[in-house]
């Protein structure tokens, strides 16, 4: 690691958000103080049960939310700033691409927003769908028939695209069998070597136990413990 490099994919200092309702006073404490740091290359599970405020936290590192105080930083930057964002790749759980697009196109669309040119996308589509375990035939047939598996499996493909220093895959496994829970953690592995750093969003402990070295757990939007998965 050079001297100027970040030690850390993801830091983030009493990170909280509030939600408040438009017509009473009632607050909702969706994220509570969370101070968290994921070392640069490291294999990192954020782990609760549904609800417990793991996507509100990931929204806050895409800027998709804003906190309501604290802050997040991704390889030393705010993540408010559009920098800071251009080396993740996100995978969300329950995604909505468009269901007209061809598989080929969806990534050819996301490739152009990730602001890859023409030819650098025409040689990274193909590639892609090896990795994923997709063969021609999704190339061309339209999203709306792939199964929920085949659209867990182009959506990480989606994440990927643009070859991102930090992948944030929300719940991957979900639809998909175990033969492919197989694969796709084999794909995770093989970034990992590369030196991307995955921090993986998940309510499943065996997920977690299976890929991550390390985990923190969060309950009632708070964190509840912190470490390696072993300890």
């Amino acid at each position: 690691m050079s001297e100027n490099a970040p030690e850390y994919a993801i830091e983030t200092e009493g990170l909280t958000k509030v939600f408040r309702g438009t017509f009473s006073s009632r607050e909702l404490r969706a994220v509570d103080d969370i101070s968290l740091r994921v070392p640069v290359g490291s294999t990192y599970g954020l782990l609760g049960p549904n609800g417990a405020g793991k996507t509100t936290f990931v929204k806050m590192l895409l800027s998709c939310t804003h906190q309501t105080a604290g802050r997040a930083l991704v390889f030393g930057r705010d993540t408010r700033e559009a920098k800071a964002r251009r080396p993740i790749g996100y995978l969300p759980e329950n995604h909505r691409f468009p269901t007209y697009m061809t598989g080929y196109d969806m990534l050819n669309f996301y490739g152009a927003l990730s602001g890859m040119d023409a030819a650098s996308r025409r040689k990274r589509i193909p590639e892609l769908f090896n990795l994923v375990g997709l063969d021609e035939r999704a190339h061309n047939l339209r999203l709306g028939k792939y199964s929920k598996g085949m659209l867990q499996r182009v959506g990480l493909a989606q994440a990927m695209i643009h070859s991102p220093r930090l992948l944030v895959p929300d719940e991957p496994g979900d639809g998909v069998d175990p033969v492919g829970r197989k694969h796709i953690r084999d794909v995770l592995q093989a970034l990992e070597q590369q030196g991307v750093t995955i921090f993986l969003n998940s309510h499943l402990l065996g997920e977690v136990e299976l890929f991550c070295r390390e985990v923190a757990i969060i309950q009632k939007g708070k964190l509840a413990l912190s470490g390696t998965v072993e300890a």
